[in-house]
C-alpha cells in the first residue's frame, strides 16, 4: 500500500528515508489521535503495536494507546 505524502512533501521522499511522518489514530474523546513521529524516535512507551517499526503502520492497523485498542486511521510522510 503506497503511503500519501503531505502536498509540500518532495516527490523524492519515501517512507524509508523521510525525516518524519504523521499517523492519525481513530479519535476517541479526551485521548491524543495525532503523532508525528521523527526520523529517531522511539514509541512513547503508552503505545504498543504490532509491527516491527513505527514505519510499518498502515490504515487499518491495530495499536494499543494508553489501555484502549485504536485503529490506525491514516499514515501521511510529512518532510
Amino acid at each position: 500500500m503506497d503511503v500519501p505524502k503531505h502536498q509540500h512533501c518532495s516527490p523524492k521522499v519515501t517512507l524509508e528515508n523521510c525525516h518524519a511522518f504523521y499517523v492519525e489514530l481513530e479519535a476517541l474523546e479526551g485521548m491524543r489521535y495525532q503523532f508525528m513521529f521523527w526520523r529517531n524516535d522511539k514509541r512513547p512507551r503508552e503505545l504498543t503495536i504490532f509491527k516491527p517499526r513505527i514505519r510499518d503502520l498502515r490504515p487499518g492497523d491495530v495499536v494499543v494507546y494508553e489501555k484502549f485498542r485504536r485503529t490506525v486511521k491514516l499514515v501521511e510522510i510529512f518532510r
